[in-house]
Formats: structure tokens, sequence, C-alpha cells
């Protein structure tokens, strides 16, 4: 498999993940946050749109490794 393939299966997943499961994406962030020592600033529809965001790279990797 080619590499372009590869990463858009990955920003596929991320973005479905993202957008079918934005509540258990935020009690992540927040319980890294904690780890971490930082605040956390993102709200679930800026999830939504990092996950529309991620399938349109996702499309268009895979559309230049079928190329």
């Amino acid at each position: 498999m080619e590499r372009n393939v590869i990463r858009s299966i990955i920003f596929l997943v991320a973005g479905l993940v993202l957008l079918f499961f934005p509540k258990y994406v935020m009690k992540m962030q927040e319980f890294v946050a904690k780890k971490l020592y930082r605040t956390r600033s993102s709200s679930p529809t800026a999830l939504k749109y990092m996950g529309i965001a991620f399938l349109i790279v996702a499309v268009v990797l895979f559309l230049y490794a079928t190329n």
C-alpha cells in the first residue's frame, strides 16, 4: 500500500471519531490536560469542525494516492 493511502485512512478514522464521539474525545482531553497541568480550550462544535477538516484531508490524500 502506498503511504498516502495509509495516511488517508488514519485521517478518515480520526475524522469519524471526532464527528461521532466528541464527548469521549473531550473526556480524554480533560484527562490528559489534568496530567499535564494544562487547560482545555476546545468545544464540541470545534471538534466537529476538526472532524470535517480531517475528512476533507483524507479524501484529498486518497485521491492523490490513486492518481
